[in-house]
């Protein structure tokens, strides 16, 4: 039941870090939308798309911290986590509606929405009795593989995520044969190489925390 419990976090993760990068994807609509095309039909509600970049992204920094309190197991880290979702799919219901209104269609916001449906999914089925019982989820961790694997495991797939976005949100932003996304080409490999290494070292540290410790006995030390 412990691999519902990593997964549901990681889950959690994904879901934060496709805020972040939707919000942040948002920014050109949101204050420059008259230099593209396809984006000038959103200047009326420019206000609108302002105002998005902001709540998406806290929705999805709060989603950041929320994957570490709920490895945790902190004190309310599960509701927390089922709030931001929640706020994360209104917002994505908002974004979708308003773009398919002006301009006929709302990718890659939709991925959004569909991300935090299944992380919904995920945290209701592990709140059922005998999987919230034997996953531990409950319980604080004591020691530090409890929550090192969950946490190092979203990290790596929050690091692959930013790393991937050019493929995933390319053809939605690509205006005149560019993709817009390598604007910020540095800025993607380093918060997808820091993510990915802050995973890895994670994971490293859970496996060393689980590994016993033999003690040896050499002739000379028994006499």
């Amino acid at each position: 039941m412990k691999a519902v419990r990593i997964i549901a976090i990681t889950l959690v993760a994904l879901t934060a870090i496709v805020n972040v990068v939707g919000g942040a994807g948002t920014t050109c609509a949101a204050f420059t939308p008259e230099k593209y095309g396809s984006m000038k039909a959103l200047i009326p509600l420019q206000w609108l798309y302002q105002l998005l970049v902001v709540t998406v992204i806290a929705a999805g920094l709060a989603g950041v911290w929320t994957t570490y309190t709920l490895s945790r197991a902190r004190k309310n880290s599960y509701m927390t986590a089922l709030v931001v979702v929640l706020v994360g799919m209104v917002l994505a219901v908002v974004q979708m509606t308003a773009s398919r209104a002006l301009r006929g269609k709302s990718m890659p916001t939709d991925l959004r929405l569909y991300v935090s449906l299944v992380t919904l999914l995920a945290l209701l089925a592990l709140r059922l009795p005998g999987v919230w019982r034997k996953s531990g989820t409950g319980a604080a961790s004591s020691g530090s593989g409890s929550w090192t694997t969950p946490t190092g495991t979203s990290a790596i797939v929050m690091g692959l995520t930013v790393l991937t976005v050019p493929l995933w949100v390319g053809q939605s932003h690509t205006f005149d044969g560019f993709n817009w996304v390598y604007a910020w080409d540095w800025q993607v490999l380093l918060a997808g190489g820091l993510l990915m290494s802050a995973g890895i070292i994670l994971l490293a540290l859970g496996r060393f925390a689980h590994r016993p410790f033999a003690i040896s006995h050499s002739p000379s030390a028994v006499l």
